[in-house]
This record gives structure tokens, C-alpha cells and sequence, in this order.
């Protein structure tokens, strides 16, 4: 048991460490490659790595968190019916399992959002609106497919997270 703790441990290290080399390979190709080309171009790229290192940062930290927690909802729950039946509560995955969902969750949540989020936060107003709900048409073209694409992959998270809830119950009687 001793052994299985220490090699997911080593696991889940070996590939954040993966994950850290890929990441700085490309960040130091890109920039020798943007100097050459000119340094007003290494200030865009730059900037969009920034998006990209953001969103995968706060959407890996927020699904690890969500998974940590709900794995504790899961535990307080059943504890007292295993308890009740003088049963042996069933091992939940750990920590490494959830950093490395919680990784492949930011890569993708990466791919799909890299360059809508900075169109979002740098929206041009056309001047015109909306003449039903009052806004701005900049908002439907820019703003709304980004939300619907963020509302969706949150819809598909909880979905497969009802999933696994019920995998943990369904096995857990």
C-alpha cells in the first residue's frame, strides 16, 4: 500500500515536471523565434501566453479544488452508512489522480478558450444597439460565444462529475 502511495506520488511529480519542461521549451522557442522577427511582436506573444498559462491555471486549481471537495462531501456521506453496517469505507481516488484530471481539464479548457478571453476583455463597442434588449452588438459577436463556450464545458464538468458520483455510490453498495 506503502509502495502504491509513493509511485502515484512519483507519477503525478513526473508528469508536472513533463508538463513544466514542454511549457518552457515552447515559451524559450517562441521568444528566440518573435527576436528575430522584432520585438513588437515578442509583446503579443507574450501576452497571449500569459492567457493561456492564466486560463490554464485557474482552471486546473478550480477542478482540483471541485474534485477535492466533492470527495469530501462523498466521504462524510457514506461514512455513516458504512458506519452504520460496520463496513469498510471505499479508498477514494487521491490527490495525484486529481492534479493530474484537474491538468488534462486546464490543457483542454486552454485550448478551446486561448485568444476568446483577450477579444472578451479588449471588446470594441460598435456604437449601435440592440433594438430589443438595449446592448451593444459588439456583445452578441464577441461576448456571448465565449460565454457559451465557458457555460458549455461547465455543463460537460458537472456532467461527468454527477457520472463519477454515481460510480463512487453505485460501487460503494
Amino acid at each position: 500500500m506503502k509502495k502504491k502511495r509513493i509511485l502515484s506520488t512519483l507519477l503525478t511529480i513526473m508528469v508536472i515536471l513533463i508538463l513544466a519542461i514542454i511549457t518552457s521549451v515552447y515559451y524559450i522557442s517562441e521568444t528566440v523565434q518573435f527576436k528575430e522577427i522584432g520585438e513588437e511582436y515578442l509583446k503579443i506573444f507574450n501576452t497571449n501566453f500569459i492567457e493561456r498559462v492564466g486560463i490554464f491555471c485557474f482552471t486546473a486549481i478550480s477542478t482540483y479544488l471541485i474534485i477535492i471537495f466533492t470527495n469530501i462531501g462523498i466521504r462524510k456521506g457514506l461514512k455513516e452508512h458504512f458506519e452504520a453496517e460496520e463496513k469498510q469505507l471505499p479508498k477514494l481516488p487521491n490527490n495525484s489522480i486529481s492534479i493530474i484530471v484537474a491538468i488534462i481539464l486546464g490543457l483542454v479548457a486552454q485550448y478551446y478558450l486561448a485568444g476568446q478571453i483577450l477579444s472578451v476583455i479588449n471588446m470594441g463597442f460598435f456604437g449601435k444597439k440592440d433594438s430589443i434588449f438595449h446592448m451593444d452588438y459588439s456583445y452578441f459577436i464577441m461576448a456571448i460565444p465565449v460565454i457559451q463556450t465557458i457555460l458549455k464545458m461547465i455543463l460537460v464538468f458537472l456532467a461527468i462529475l454527477s457520472l463519477y458520483i454515481v460510480r463512487i455510490l453505485y460501487n460503494s453498495y
